[in-house]
């Protein structure tokens, strides 16, 4: 008897994974046992090898990329559903030229890939791309899709290529977080170079690893080269070895904050910069960098410097004047017949201190009050324009007075006013008054003086006024003026009016000084 056995094999049959039927077999005429037998083993062995073809396109089908191991043609041998869904046709892009526009690739300089510059085209050329080549496939609706070709070489027993191994894998969505991220990093960058602060990253240890666009700008240190201990050569000398122990022992007080000077790159100047610093800590609680900032404090630093002098000189001027005050009001009471006549004393003399008290409080602190303005202000405020014609001016305008000696020459000038209006030339028809005043050398190179004669003349004195000769504002001048302000002085009643020479210390910084 004989035995006829018919085996057939679907396209791409034994793991032709990509095909569309299994193994089949059948035997049509069978009468000897042996042939028989030999039937049954062939299509157990065929049945086996269905079950592991079917296991191995399931295993390649539940694989999230693209598989193929593909010939030397560039057709593809066994491929799973993902690789077809990009080649159906089996073939590489390379090698098929009515699909390969669907395919873009770039070098790293951004120029485009060409067909033979392709992953598959390399890999026939026996060249490995790992870990794969980016690029952008356009699927049928025109949508573009960011993948990932990797591709190995495989090679026959003679050792010549013989095809390649390849994996693809969808990286859109990795590239999509990509471009989040690199936006994200865009505008957090641009938020940085737009505050009006320096920013800096450093290691746990301190270290620096990071420092922003203006930092290098300020201080002409580059971000490179600050990084470690780097950014430590921008800072005075005398600041550094107090900010490198600041950094240093950060990890214990959880927190960086120190004060030091940073040399501007153009100007050469040192500017005062507050550095502040959180760490990022991890689950942990260990740190993983510091994050920190440096913010400016120059003028805030001068302004809190002469706030300071301010205060002091405030409290200077207060206990000063509460001591003129004091005495103005002893001195009032033991030249007052009654209470009436202090209280109109008391309150001329007060308004005339705080006249003074206005004037200084208006400079600026390097200002000083000038003599001709203290001056004309007391006789303007006691007898307005009711002076004119009776009192002449003369001397430079812009005399700058000490602030110290401000208080008490202005209430020598308001007792000398009063006494005129009241016995002397500015009551009195017929009667003048003269002020003058000049600069003097002193003795001593550093010694300024400045003179100033107060001049009645055409005053009719009574033998009861000539005979009196003193009050409170002479002994105001005689004694007070050289004893607070080192002054000198003389005053002398004559027959026709008070004579009154001061010479009192000015500053020798008299660069304003004009003619009236």
């Amino acid at each position: 008897m004989i035995a006829v056995a018919v085996f057939w094999l679907p396209p791409r049959g034994i793991f032709g994974l990509s095909g569309a039927g299994l193994v089949n077999f059948e035997i049509f005429v069978f009468t000897n046992a042996s042939i028989f037998a030999v039937a049954l083993f062939l299509r157990s062995t065929f049945q086996r090898l269905r079950l592991i073809e079917q296991r191995l396109l399931a295993t390649f089908n539940s694989v999230p990329a693209a598989i193929a191991a593909v010939d030397c043609n560039g057709q593809a041998l066994v491929a799973n559903e993902q690789y077809l869904s990009l080649f159906p046709t089996y073939t590489i892009p390379s090698r098929d030229p009515e699909r390969v526009t669907r395919w873009r690739g770039w070098h790293e300089d951004g120029r485009p890939l060409q067909p033979d510059e392709f992953p598959g085209s390399r890999a026939l050329r026996g060249e490995s791309v790992l870990p794969g080549q980016e690029m952008i496939f356009t699927d049928e609706d025109g949508g573009e899709v960011w993948t990932r070709i990797a591709t190995v070489p495989t090679r026959a027993l003679e050792g010549e290529v013989s095809g390649f191994v390849t994996v693809i894998t969808d990286i859109s969505e990795s590239k999509a977080v990509e471009a989040a991220l690199r936006e994200s990093e865009n505008r957090l960058h641009t938020l940085i170079d737009g505050i009006p602060q320096l920013v800096w990253r450093a290691a746990p240890h301190g270290g620096w690893t990071w420092a922003s666009y203006q930092w290098g700008t300020l201080t002409g240190v580059s971000g490179e080269a600050s990084f470690g201990d780097g950014w430590l050569e921008a800072l005075h000398p005398e600041d550094r070895a107090a900010a490198k122990q600041a950094q240093s022992s950060a990890s214990e007080k959880m927190q960086i904050e120190f004060e030091c000077r940073i040399r501007h790159r153009d100007t050469g100047e040192y500017r005062w910069f507050k550095f502040r610093a959180q760490p990022l800590l991890d689950g942990g609680g260990e740190i993983l960098e510091w994050l920190g900032t440096c913010t400016d404090v120059h003028d805030l630093r001068e302004l809190q410097n002469r706030q300071a002098v301010l205060v002091g000189e405030l409290q200077h001027r207060t206990r000063n004047l509460i001591g003129v005050i004091g005495s103005m009001c002893e001195m009032t009471a033991r030249s007052s017949s009654d209470y009436a006549e202090f209280r109109s004393k008391y309150r001329t003399r007060l308004d005339a201190l705080a006249r003074v008290q206005g004037l200084l409080s208006r400079l600026e602190s390097d200002d000083r009050v000038a003599f001709d303005e203290l001056l004309k202000m007391e006789l303007t405020a006691l007898q307005g324009n009711e002076t004119a014609g009776k009192v002449s001016l003369s001397g430079p305008c812009g005399v700058r007075l000490r602030s110290s000696a401000v208080q008490t020459l202005a209430m020598a000038l308001h007792e000398l006013t009063t006494n005129a209006l009241k016995y002397g030339a500015l009551g009195q028809d017929g009667a003048a008054l003269a002020i003058n005043w000049a600069l003097e050398l002193g003795h001593e190179d550093d010694e300024l003086w400045l003179q100033i004669a107060w001049t009645e003349t055409g005053v009719q004195m009574s033998s009861g006024e000539l005979a009196k000769g003193s009050g409170q504002g002479r002994a105001l001048i005689e004694k007070a003026l050289p004893y607070q302000l080192g002054a000198r002085t003389a005053y002398e009643f004559k027959k026709d009016g008070v004579d009154c020479t001061i010479w009192i210390p000015i500053s020798k910084d008299q660069s304003a000084v004009g003619r009236p």
